[in-house]
């Protein structure tokens, strides 16, 4: 009798895959979604006021600081208005001149009782010129102030023609004119160079 083969044992397949290694990664992230698929704890009375409040708080905030910003810029850019003693000074000067419709105020400036007005206007000869007035103020009884005595280019006014102006200031005072200042002029040249043209009218 032959003797029974031995049969050789199996070798370990190189090629047989390794068990698959779960990643940290994934088992952190389903535990994140495990947590989020929790069932949260409803928030109570007192939280759900104070989120409330928190999200009136942030839109207040919002329209606060929108309506400020364009106060602001409203305030930088409205024209500044003058007081009563400009009104006064500005309607003399109205009146004293040939040419009111050709009167153009370039620069104003306020010392309290004395007043000054820079302005351009038109003479007999057609051309432009550039001149100043001086109103100066005394107290007066009956309407607060009135005119002492009015300089054109440092030359006095006729006082008869002062004087004659003063019964006025009351109906002036109640139905004033325009008591916007002037545009400043700029520092430049350009700036300060008078054009006969911005203040002549079209005929065509």
């Amino acid at each position: 009798m032959t003797p029974p083969k031995k049969e050789n044992p199996a070798k370990p397949d190189k090629k047989a895959k390794k068990p698959a290694k779960v990643s940290r990664a994934k088992t952190d992230k389903g535990s994140d979604d495990a947590e989020d698929d929790a069932p949260k704890k409803p928030l109570t009375i007192e939280e759900k006021k104070a989120l409330a409040r928190q999200k009136r708080f942030k839109r207040y905030s919002v329209i606060v600081g929108v309506l400020t910003f364009f106060f602001l810029i409203w305030l930088v850019t409205k024209p500044f208005k003058g007081g009563p003693t400009f009104g006064v000074c500005k309607t003399f000067l109205e009146l004293y001149v040939e040419y009111p419709q050709e009167l153009m105020l370039s620069k104003v400036e306020d010392f309290g009782a004395e007043l000054r007005i820079w302005y351009t206007s038109l003479d007999p000869y057609g051309e432009y010129n550039l001149d100043y007035m001086q109103c100066f103020f005394r107290a007066d009884d009956k309407t607060g102030f009135a005119l002492e005595k009015v300089m054109v280019n440092r030359r006095d006014v006729d006082q008869e023609i002062v004087d004659r102006f003063n019964p006025s200031i009351p109906a002036i005072l109640a139905y004033p004119p325009d008591l916007t200042y002037p545009r400043a002029l700029g520092d430049d040249l350009e700036s300060l160079r008078l054009d006969p043209n911005l203040y002549r009218k079209r005929l065509f």
